[in-house]
């Protein structure tokens, strides 16, 4: 979380899961699980993107040795006019997403053209809402890192020029590239969303309980936890077009 939050976020929700987000009953779910759901899943718009990064490297690559992601070639020659090198990372986090700023109606109109079940609003005050979200992964069996944005509208890629890399390239250790690749990947969405305004917090384990990590309900947790959440709730609405 950083100095650039905005003070509120706005979580838009179907009226079945008002009482229970008002009441600090709140959902993480993971990027996995919206990646692989192709329509719309719990009060938002599922995307097979997320949590994907694309490297790119651009040339000319020229007589090199090349270890990117799982390739690797030697004595590789590349045109960049026709053949650009790809590799992709694909991230798996715990996810809550929202809308950054206070309850706005024409966003509201905006996100109910695409999805007409978001009838419902809850908003929270964000720093109020984060104490209870490391009470919350402080539970967690496994170290998980806490990230907060808002969401960029542009296509998850990361561009390397050739050029500027050694003989022997792999970008994939680099680790400013790395702490950018996961930025990109968490925080990066297609252009297509930016309707939605979306803020969202990421708790982030490592690469091995990535792979097995489910969604987490507070539901589950003490009321304390819940309590807390709840406490954040600066106001509530509906609004039915």
């Amino acid at each position: 979380m950083d100095k650039a939050d905005p003070q509120f976020i706005t979580k838009f929700v179907e009226e079945k899961y008002f009482e229970d987000t008002k009441a600090g009953r709140i959902k993480f779910g993971t990027l996995k699980e919206y990646r692989e759901y192709e329509g719309d899943v719990e009060a938002r718009l599922g995307d097979s993107q997320e949590g994907i990064c694309t490297e790119v490297v651009r040339g000319p690559i020229v007589n090199k040795t090349f270890k990117f992601g799982i390739i690797d070639a030697r004595n590789i020659t590349i045109d960049p006019r026709t053949t650009p090198v790809r590799s992709t990372l694909t991230y798996n986090a715990f996810i809550f997403c929202a809308t950054t700023g206070n309850y706005d109606q024409q966003v509201h109109i905006n996100i109910q053209s695409k999805n007409p079940t978001l009838t419902h609003y809850v908003v929270f005050d964000l720093m109020r809402f984060q104490k209870p979200i490391f009470n919350l992964f402080n539970h967690c069996p496994f170290k998980v890192e806490i990230y907060g944005g808002n969401v960029f509208y542009q296509p998850p890629e990361i561009f390397y020029d050739a050029r500027n890399l050694s003989s022997d390239i792999d970008p994939s250790r680099d680790m400013g590239k790395a702490l950018e690749r996961q930025e990109m990947a968490l925080f990066a969405k297609s252009p297509r969303f930016s309707y939605e305004k979306e803020y969202r917090i990421c708790a982030v384990p490592g690469w091995e309980k990535a792979k097995i990590i489910k969604p987490v309900f507070t539901k589950g947790f003490s009321k304390d936890i819940q309590n807390e959440f709840a406490s954040a709730v600066i106001g509530s609405g509906s609004l039915k077009l």
